[in-house]
């Protein structure tokens, strides 16, 4: 009689406890204290202080413009400068991912701007009667 050895179940990383990338699905005890953590090869890349912060900074810079283009009664140059905030923040968020701290801020911008050029379109119509703030006099 032949005796069989089952053998015994490893708990160490094998291949079945990763993922199909080959990344731990559990990490080993305290990395996500000490911020140990694998970054996602599918994950993009954070584009800090160049492209990402250079098409923030000229999205607010449009939409100053665009509210001062609204208080002088040009409609139509307003939706224009609207929309080419709108494509600055849309560059934005491709070089932002889900986890990043300005993710939030773009997506609720990105929202605000296209409520104010919906907004801004329904004037059309009406431009010719809407009479803009002069420099000198205030309402």
């Amino acid at each position: 009689s032949r005796s069989y050895q089952i053998p015994s179940p490893s708990f160490e990383h094998s291949s079945a406890m990763t993922t199909h990338l080959g990344i731990p699905r559990v990490p080993p005890p305290g990395a996500r204290q000490r911020g140990e953590l694998a970054q996602h090869p599918d994950s993009r890349p954070i584009l800090m202080g160049g492209k990402m912060e250079t098409a923030i900074a000229a999205a607010v810079e449009k939409e100053v413009q665009a509210q001062d283009l609204m208080k002088a009664g040009n409609i139509r140059q307003a939706v224009e400068r609207l929309v080419q905030c709108r494509q600055d923040i849309l560059q934005a968020l491709e070089g932002c991912s889900v986890g990043d701290e300005h993710f939030r801020m773009l997506k609720d911008a990105k929202a605000g701007i296209d409520a104010n050029i919906t907004a801004l379109r329904s004037f059309l119509p009406y431009e010719y009667f809407i009479e803009g703030t002069t420099s000198g006099s205030k309402r």
